[in-house]
């Protein structure tokens, strides 16, 4: 199996079988492709490709590499190359404040929560928050599931306008931009 152990779409996966000559194989990865043939590209030698999909979502699958020849039983070599199938970017799941939502304390905490399901996992070292265009990264606590920000001092502005973006291992990314506002004018 030739692939790198974390794939996104695009991505190729190459498998290829030695076995008896002029025999019938197929690939299974689990939860993914059911007996596809593998041509026989020399003697004894059988190939296929497989292309990731941007749909494609598994955290680890079995690859399984069946050959028969005419009526002789059938041989199975399970892989135990654990394939990251990781097509689809991390889910903003939640945010607080709310969207469109006003607020009266002015020192509020930004929170969000965002998760990568089966995927390859959540990349936190590239993780941004800007809040009014300034990334703010740096002061946030971050982990693989949420963020939290506090503001060192009271937000000036009437509107605040945030931007998250957030990208797994396999480098596919989302980005979230919200805002919330004051309930009355800001007073020094």
């Amino acid at each position: 199996v030739q692939a790198p152990s974390q794939l996104k779409g695009g991505d190729q996966v190459t498998v290829t079988a030695i076995g008896t000559p002029r025999g019938k194989a197929s690939l299974t990865i689990e939860g993914l492709l059911d007996k596809v043939p593998m041509p026989e590209i020399r003697d004894g030698v059988y190939e296929t490709s497989y292309t990731v999909r941007r749909s494609d979502n598994i955290a680890a699958s079995k690859v399984t590499v069946k050959l028969n020849k005419g009526n002789s039983s059938e041989v199975s070599m399970d892989y135990s190359v654990p394939l990251i199938l990781d097509a689809l970017p991390p889910v903003l799941t939640s945010t607080q404040p709310l969207n469109g939502a006003v607020v009266s304390d002015r020192l509020s905490s930004i929170i969000a929560t965002y998760g990568d399901g089966a995927g390859s996992g959540v990349n936190t070292q590239g993780i941004k928050l800007l809040v009014n265009g300034v990334d703010v990264s740096s002061a946030a606590t971050i982990n693989s599931g949420f963020l939290t920000y506090k503001p060192s001092s009271p937000f000036k502005e009437n509107a605040v306008n945030l931007e998250l973006q957030v990208s797994d291992k396999a480098g596919n990314a989302s980005n979230l931009k919200w805002s919330f506002s004051f309930d009355k004018p800001y007073q020094p």
